[in-house]
């Protein structure tokens, strides 16, 4: 499914685009049990990054992270999805060590 065609995501994406995060956090909630969503990695995975996403705008550090192992075990062969962990880790959240470890095991897939 595209997301396009999702009207729980797009009005995900309309409520964050206003900064209503707790209305687009239902909104995103609701398209996690999405059949069409769960039974397709990428897309998955990607929605729970979103997810953590808001929740750290929410100040939900924890849960945040949460959201982001989750999406790892959703999609574990994407480097991708490593390295917007990764990128979460230390960017967003400072554990740059633990980012640094994501980092070097993407390097290590890759060769």
């Amino acid at each position: 499914m595209k997301y396009s065609d999702s009207q729980d995501y797009m009005a995900y994406a309309q409520s964050k685009a206003r900064g209503d995060i707790t209305s687009a956090k239902g909104s995103l909630a609701a398209c996690l049990i999405l059949p069409e969503f769960k039974n397709e990695p990428p897309q998955y995975a990607d929605l729970l990054q979103r997810m953590g996403e808001l929740c750290l705008l929410d100040g939900e550090r924890e849960r945040a992270l949460k959201y982001y192992e989750e999406s790892e075990m959703a999609d574990p062969d994407s480097l991708l999805v490593k390295y917007y962990r990764a990128e979460f880790l230390g960017m967003r959240i400072g554990v740059k060590t633990a980012a640094a470890v994501i980092c070097d095991q993407i390097v290590s897939f890759a060769r």
